[in-house]
């Protein structure tokens, strides 16, 4: 949808929970401007697969015929689409109005770009904002935080993968997620490669999205489970030098949490200080 030579490609995994996934691309519907979106079904036991079909005139929905594992899925994606910027987002994530109009103009080839979000680490999270809000609260708050906070952003040491707004061009430089990571620790793997490239995170402080927080597995929680606990192994096995406590303590130098969302204000909370776009 909108120009194709410039438009963003979003790629959504899905695999069960058919109403969270279906709430995603609706939000997505509704919410972006200038893009495509490409979901893959990695083999859901649900009506998903059939459901999907339904937005297969105005979207690109791909069945796998057998789960993959999420990391080849969104390689899957990758690989299937042309465009410069790419965001990868999971199908338990609900976007608000402008969403993307406000993260593009943070995207460099060395940057990798996150929202404000609820349920996640708290470098970028906005608390106060409960992941049963409305969609049409969430596009209120998304307003005001916008309001507040137009242009401005932080650099973080890690953000979470559940959105990531990247340029196809770092994929050519650090290569496509770890797909023996089939459930797990993905987003801390990219974040090695990047660190060794120089590469950075960058909170947009303009931008909430309302992540729901791993609900998209609790069709089938033991496989998930199971997947998850093979992926952190391979993690280990690949950076044995590497402790999780030492993320840990990254996450607590960034400061936080982000954001207090309070029904009158907005508040900072990060001790981090924030930058204007054409301030540094």
């Amino acid at each position: 949808m909108g120009d194709k030579g410039n438009r963003t490609s979003v790629i959504v995994v899905s695999y069960g929970n058919w109403k969270i996934t279906e709430r995603c691309i609706h939000s997505i519907e509704r919410c972006t401007s200038n893009y495509e979106l490409v979901v893959i079904d990695n083999r859901s036991p649900d009506e998903t697969p059939v459901q999907l079909m339904d937005f297969a005139e105005h979207h690109r929905v791909i069945l796998n015929e057998e789960n993959i594992g999420y990391a080849a899925a969104v390689n899957q994606g990758i690989r299937m689409t042309e465009s410069q910027k790419i965001v990868i987002l999971n199908n338990d994530v609900i976007v608000s109005p402008n969403w993307l109009d406000f993260m593009l103009p943070l995207s460099t080839v060395e940057t990798v770009v996150v929202p404000l979000s609820t349920a996640c680490y708290h470098g970028q999270e906005i608390q106060g904002v409960d992941t049963h809000v409305t969609d049409v609260e969430l596009a209120e708050i998304a307003k005001r935080v916008a309001m507040q906070n137009k242009n401005k952003f932080k650099y973080l040491n890690f953000a979470a993968g559940f959105c990531m707004l990247f340029d196809r061009e770092m994929f050519n430089h650090i290569g496509l997620f770890d797909e023996d990571l089939r459930l797990a620790a993905d987003d801390f793997e990219l974040a090695m490669r990047m660190k060794r490239r120089g590469y950075r995170f960058v909170l947009s402080l303009s931008t909430v999205v309302l992540h729901l927080g791993h609900r998209a597995f609790q069709s089938d929680l033991e496989r998930a489970e199971s997947m998850a606990s093979a992926s952190w192994r391979h993690f280990e096995k690949k950076y044995p030098q590497v402790l999780i406590s030492d993320f840990e303590q990254e996450f607590q130098e960034d400061g936080g949490p982000a954001f207090l969302y309070l029904p009158e204000s907005v508040v900072q909370w990060s001790s981090t200080p924030m930058v204007e776009r054409g301030d540094e």
